[in-house]
């Protein structure tokens, strides 16, 4: 007796299994990124594409002896398990690390790990996907915008200076004079044995274009920026705290522990010298103090300015950084340096900067 069986569904089930086995295939070696089949336990590969040794620089024969801890370079062996474990009990982990290639390049990696069943076990299925030149290309792209804003910064800076000078030279040298040849005449008229009747009136005119006379001429010294010539910038500014003591209430003391010659930007030069003036503004304005000391000095390749005062200090959470101080941190920030205010109510304030030399 013959018995006749139909094995045709058989067939096609076994068909469409090899087609599906072999889609996967493909695409598991045809991936662009690195894939492999990690056993959890000794975090060895059990199965991957060629990309991911490829990619290590790596022959296929040598990475399939490799343990991860011998090219992740960010976590150590414990916390790769740590991990490992994490992710079979949760299912999935994706983070970015960083990889070790065969001849000690490094790789920026952005991986993705998930808990799957193969032959009725888990095991880890992981893609590594090499982003180094998407790093790189980003960190490039972040550099050109910083350079971008860094000249728009200097040249506004720069116009702001021209401005400065332009209007200090107009004051010296145009409305200065005026008001000069008027405080001469009237010098004469004062001088006259014959006195006037009016000779109060002329007297205070006197007075007035004097007062203006000096106004103008601390005015243009603040605008116009400082010539060194042969003289150093501590030099410089020595003379200009003596100037202000003669002319204000408060005492300014200045530290001074760099040498002559130590800070060679004349523009950063430029900018301490502003700060200098914008916080000492800033304190004859708001802080009532008796006393301010100007502390600079020099240390692991950066010049530290400190400007200390004993005056009513404020409460740095409250209050919101004024115009004075927005220019400062503007001026810090344009050379890479930090800027630092400690102050609180009763207590004065101090202003510490820091710039790279």
């Amino acid at each position: 007796m013959a018995v006749q069986v139909d094995i045709t569904e058989k067939k096609i089930a076994e068909k469409k299994m090899l087609d599906a086995e072999l889609q996967y295939r493909t695409l598991f070696e045809q991936s662009p990124d690195g894939i492999c089949v990690i056993d959890h336990e000794t975090l060895r590969p059990m199965d991957f594409n060629e990309k991911i040794h490829m990619q290590l620089g790596y022959s296929r024969e040598e990475f399939s002896k490799l343990n991860i801890s011998d090219y992740e370079i960010i976590d150590t062996p414990d916390i790769i398990k740590a991990r490992a474990k994490k992710i079979m009990k949760e299912g999935h982990d994706n983070f970015e690390t960083r990889h070790k290639t065969k001849n000690g390049d490094t790789r920026d990696v952005h991986v993705t790990i998930q808990k799957i069943l193969l032959h009725g076990k888990p095991v880890l299925y992981a893609i590594f996907r090499d982003v180094t030149d998407k790093i790189k290309l980003e960190k490039a792209l972040r550099q050109q915008e910083i350079d971008q804003q860094r000249q728009i910064m200097e040249a506004t800076i720069s116009g702001q200076e021209k401005e400065k000078n332009e209007l200090g030279l107009e004051l010296h040298d145009n409305i200065n004079q005026i008001l000069a040849t008027a405080k001469m005449y009237l010098g004469m008229v004062k001088a006259k044995q014959d006195i006037p009747e009016n000779i109060e009136m002329i007297v205070k005119s006197y007075n007035y274009v004097n007062d203006a006379l000096e106004g103008i001429r601390k005015l243009t010294h603040s605008l116009v920026a400082p010539t060194l010539g042969d003289k150093s910038f501590q030099e410089i500014l020595k003379e200009f705290i003596q100037e202000v003591n003669s002319t204000h209430t408060i005492e300014v003391k200045l530290v001074n522990e760099m040498n002559k010659g130590q800070m060679k930007d004349k523009k950063k030069e430029l900018m301490i010298y502003r700060i200098i003036q914008e916080q000492m503004n800033n304190i004859y304005k708001h802080a009532r103090a008796k006393t301010m000391i100007i502390h600079l000095k020099a240390e692991d390749g950066c010049l530290n300015l400190s400007i200390a005062d004993n005056g009513v200090g404020f409460d740095t959470l409250k209050k919101d950084n004024g115009i004075g101080l927005r220019n400062i941190r503007s001026r810090v920030e344009f050379y890479s340096g930090n800027m630092n205010i400690i102050s609180s109510p009763g207590k004065g304030c101090r202003l510490e900067v820091t710039i790279p030399m």
